[in-house]
């Protein structure tokens, strides 16, 4: 099931990856931590980084495994959101704006 070479199916891979260990630290930190110190601990920026962090997993797999285009749509993925996150949560101006 998961040695399909597709772009899509990377892509959507790494969606379900990065939103599932987002949405466990998530649950971890604003519940977990929060009873333990009162307050969370970590950022949100933080925790989605970590879930993109955990792509890179994947794509040690699937560039052993040859699947490129699967390793591309995970890469694609990441990217779009390390963008996302850098844009939102950073500030940083990614030159995107027309004037």
């Amino acid at each position: 099931m998961f040695k399909k070479n597709n772009f899509f199916f990377g892509f959507g891979l790494a969606f379900l990856v990065t939103m599932a260990i987002f949405g466990l630290l998530y649950l971890i930190n604003n519940y977990v931590l929060n009873a333990m110190f009162g307050r969370p601990i970590l950022g949100e920026s933080t925790l989605l980084i970590v879930g993109l962090g955990m792509n890179l997993f994947f794509v040690n797999y699937y560039t052993k495994f040859k699947a490129d285009a699967t390793a591309k749509g995970i890469v694609a993925f990441t990217l779009v959101c390390a963008a996302y996150i850098i844009y939102t949560y950073f500030g940083v101006d990614l030159g995107l704006k027309r004037e």
